[in-house]
Order: structure tokens, then C-alpha cells, then sequence
């Protein structure tokens, strides 16, 4: 089934930060509703301007950001869809994230709701390579 234009601008623009980065942020401003809700993990924010501005101090803390698409599910003005994400900062180790993004599409095609799901605790510890393996085995333990 092919991908609704919404769908496949939001692929387009997520995949744009393997290539032009920091650039990569301002593209997002056309798929997005001016009201937009935002959660992950770490922030809740509401409107445009603010989650250009967290993508980016995100990108100003990069040194590069790739991003690899997984499976993508749409229907009912939603869209689900799984990436694969390697964050590494200017300063510090790299950081691998897996998650998932679910979005809502208003009556005027735009994102008014987008929500990150990813492991925060798991992914900064697999960033340490002395903690990671303790992490890990504690992890398991409690599964």
C-alpha cells in the first residue's frame, strides 16, 4: 500500500538528517501544525517554535546524527513508525536509540501530535562501556 504524503514528507525529513544535518531542522517546519504537541522521554512541549528550537539545540550538540527508518503503519489520520537513531554528540560517547514515533494528522494534513517512545535509561547506559555490561545483566535479571 502506498504511503500518504504525510507519511512519506515524514520519512523524507527524518531521513534528511543523515544528509544535511543541522539544516535538516528548518524542512520540518511544513509538516507541522503551528499548535503541535510534542512528548519524549526527556520534554513535553507545545507550538512550532518550540520543538524547532529543541531539534535545534538538539543538532548544535551533534557532531552527526543518523537516523535508519524501520516498519511504518498508517491509518486513521496516524502514523506509527519505527527508527533506529545513532546520536553522537561533540563531547562524549555515542549514543544508539531504538524507538518508535506516533503522530496524528490534523483536518489540514499537518502533524498536531508527535510522540517519541525510546528506552532513556538503556540508551545512555549503552553508551558507557563500563556500565553497559552491569546494566545489561541487571536488566535481564529483573526479565
Amino acid at each position: 500500500m502506498p504511503r500518504s504524503q504525510t507519511a512519506q514528507k515524514l520519512v523524507d525529513n527524518m531521513e534528511a538528517f543523515n544528509v544535511e544535518g543541522a539544516a535538516a531542522v528548518e524542512r520540518i517546519a511544513e509538516l507541522y501544525s503551528f499548535d503541535v504537541f510534542f512528548q519524549d522521554p526527556i520534554q513535553t512541549l507545545t507550538g512550532l517554535e518550540p520543538f524547532l528550537e529543541t531539534n535545534r539545540r538538539m543538532m548544535a550538540r551533534a557532531k552527526s546524527l543518523e537516523v535508519q527508518i524501520g516498519e511504518l503503519v498508517e491509518g486513521n489520520d496516524q502514523i506509527f513508525v519505527s527508527w533506529k537513531m545513532r546520536f553522537s554528540p561533540k563531547m562524549g560517547p555515542a549514543i544508539a536509540i531504538e524507538g518508535c514515533t506516533h503522530c496524528r494528522i490534523g483536518a489540514d494534513g499537518k502533524i498536531n501530535y508527535h510522540r517519541d517512545y525510546w528506552d532513556l535509561l538503556g540508551s545512555v547506559m549503552d553508551g558507557m562501556p563500563v556500565v553497559a555490561p552491569i546494566y545489561r545483566m541487571l536488566v535481564k535479571r529483573l526479565g
